[in-house]
């Protein structure tokens, strides 16, 4: 994987520039096209990746690629729920409505419970090999339990019966290139990120 420093700029002179006017853009290097929507340049970036010689998105495996992109949409129908809480302007409220979803009977919970319902017991999503279902279940857990998001830092809805989500998020943390990515990173923010245990 290589890595580069993004430049600083002015997304309100960018924003107008881009294809959909949204982020993330990924530039082709060889071409200069402009890339957009978080999905798919992820599929696109997982059918060049790989762990252990596998690609993170087999293309030629037309089931497992399914279940790969059954899980992402999922999980990404669990985020919306998040979404949702960023219209809401008292910061009290919106605390106490962010930590709800991922409460006992809350939407975000509810949903995980059902994607672990579907999960290996592993450590992998998707056919005992490392996937982009996997990256997609470490960000997405990480996210709702990370102190980026006010109201959800220090949750322990991982304890709440999702211990075949928390071994797949434990895997995928043992990677040795995503546990140097994290281990060098100092901010509290990414503390979740790197709990293996």
């Amino acid at each position: 994987v290589q890595t580069c420093a993004l430049p600083i700029f002015d997304w309100g002179a960018l924003k107008p520039k881009t294809k959909f006017g949204q982020m993330p853009v990924l530039k082709d290097a060889a071409t200069g096209d402009e890339m957009c929507q978080s999905c798919a340049i992820a599929r696109l970036l997982a059918k060049t990746t790989t762990v252990d010689g596998k690609p993170l998105y087999p293309s030629a495996d037309h089931a497992a690629a399914f279940k790969i992109d059954e899980f992402v949409d999922t999980f990404e129908d669990a985020r919306a729920n998040l979404t949702k809480t960023f219209s809401i302007a008292d910061q009290a409220e919106k605390e106490a409505a962010r930590a709800a979803l991922v409460a006992e009977g809350g939407a975000i919970l509810d949903l995980l419970r059902k994607i672990e319902a579907q999960t290996p017991d592993d450590g992998y999503m998707v056919d005992g090999a490392t996937t982009l279902a996997d990256a997609w279940a470490f960000f997405t857990l990480n996210l709702f339990r990370s102190p980026f998001l006010d109201g959800l830092s220090n949750s322990t809805y991982m304890d709440l019966g999702l211990p075949k989500l928390k071994k797949v998020v434990h895997t995928f943390a043992a990677i040795p290139a995503i546990k140097a990515y994290y281990a060098a990173r100092t901010e509290e923010a990414y503390k979740p990120h790197t709990e293996t245990a």
